[in-house]
């Protein structure tokens, strides 16, 4: 979005004026984490707003589908090698 990956934020910091109204910039405090901020944005900006917004959105619900499929398969892995044929203790323990 800023021409500029999220890590690179300090050294492109002082190309913006966060206390600039009505202008998407990095957020001051947590563009190393990808986060944008708009100060007092006007009627204007609401298409931006609401673009950016859905893309946000849309990563979030693809992210937490990957992480319940991750989840699912790990789920599933601990249950085959528990029922199929897994590690056992047997013979390893002293009587």
């Amino acid at each position: 979005m800023f021409a500029f990956p999220p890590k690179e934020f300090a050294a492109h910091r002082d190309e913006f004026d966060f206390v600039r109204v009505d202008m998407v910039v990095p957020h001051p405090g947590y563009a190393l984490y990808g986060f944008g901020s708009i100060v007092m944005p006007g009627p204007q900006m609401r298409p931006e707003i609401d673009r950016l917004l859905a893309i946000a959105h849309a990563r979030a619900v693809d992210r937490h589908e990957r992480a319940s499929r991750r989840a699912a398969d790990q789920q599933g892995a601990f249950a085959d090698s528990a029922n199929h044929g897994g590690v056992t203790v047997d013979g390893l323990l002293p009587e």
